[in-house]
């Protein structure tokens, strides 16, 4: 396994090295493989395309911050994502401007909409969520992804911690209810 995360953590060093200078509709596999010393078989062994390797990366980080924060979701959970985006933020201007097929907002979007349905589903014991529910979900997932790209791009000049709260009091009710009883708290 480590040497299987090594290597898709060469191809992540190189996406990101080459996304300095370029982007990322400009970036090549065989560019990747040639400065990860691997043919183009190692790359697809591990990433279907480009775009599945910028969702990995996506997802070491979100991993990150739930282990930095403790916290699988939450206000907490979301400043320190925030932090570790801004931190690698010409990657994610990058990675967010590109709007191929399987682009990283694509990713978000869908991940979050999962996320979601666990805090509201799982948490809560609810086996079907309704309709309502199913909209109210795809709502917020759709503005809070529109606004993350918005702050990644340099539209909201909120610090971390700023946007991290404005996102956290702007979810709905049903949200915040469902958030506050999977922590035990009414």
């Amino acid at each position: 396994m480590a040497i299987k995360n090594s290597t898709k953590q060469a191809f992540a060093n190189a996406l990101k090295s080459l996304l300095v200078n370029k982007e990322l509709s400009a970036v090549r596999i065989q560019e990747l493989c040639r400065i990860c010393g691997t043919e183009r078989p190692t790359f697809y062994y591990h990433f279907r395309d480009k775009y599945d390797l910028v969702s990995w990366i996506y997802e070491q980080d979100l991993q990150k911050s739930i282990r930095l924060s403790g916290e699988r979701y939450g206000k907490a959970q979301l400043e320190q994502l925030l932090l570790i985006l801004q931190a690698d933020q010409n990657f994610y201007r990058k990675a967010f401007h590109d709007s191929g097929q399987n682009a990283l907002l694509s990713h978000i979007l869908q991940s979050n909409i999962r996320l979601a349905r666990e805090v509201l589903g799982e948490e809560q014991t609810l086996v079907n969520l309704t309709r309502e529910e199913e909209f109210q979900i795809r709502v917020y997932t759709y503005a809070w992804c529109g606004c993350l790209q918005d702050w990644v791009s340099g539209r909201y000049e909120f610090t971390p911690s700023e946007f991290a709260a404005l996102m956290y009091r702007s979810m709905s009710e049903l949200a915040l209810k469902s958030l506050q009883e999977s922590r035990g708290a009414t």
